[in-house]
């Protein structure tokens, strides 16, 4: 799937951002573990910027978008359900 117009628009100014970030400030970038959402765009931004880095997903986001995940599932079941009666 294509990143949308405003993902295409954000990318590059995360680019710039993390390679702004990298030159001020004093980490050692070599061995680096960068946590984030799972917003593609940030990520792909990351993984270009930071090749040699280990890049995780944060448990809590994923865990936020399973239960919303759920909830929408449940929401659709019950609609069926309606539909069905």
């Amino acid at each position: 799937m294509a990143p949308s117009k405003h993902f295409q628009k954000i990318i590059p100014i995360q680019k710039l951002f993390l390679n702004v970030m990298r030159n001020i400030l004093p980490l050692c970038y070599e061995h680096l573990c960068v946590i984030t959402d799972f917003e593609m765009p940030l990520m792909n931004s990351v993984q270009n910027v930071m090749p040699d880095n280990k890049l995780i997903g944060c448990w809590f986001h994923y865990c936020q978008a399973e239960i919303e995940s759920l909830k929408e599932m449940a929401k659709r079941t019950q609609v069926r359900g309606l539909k069905e009666s």
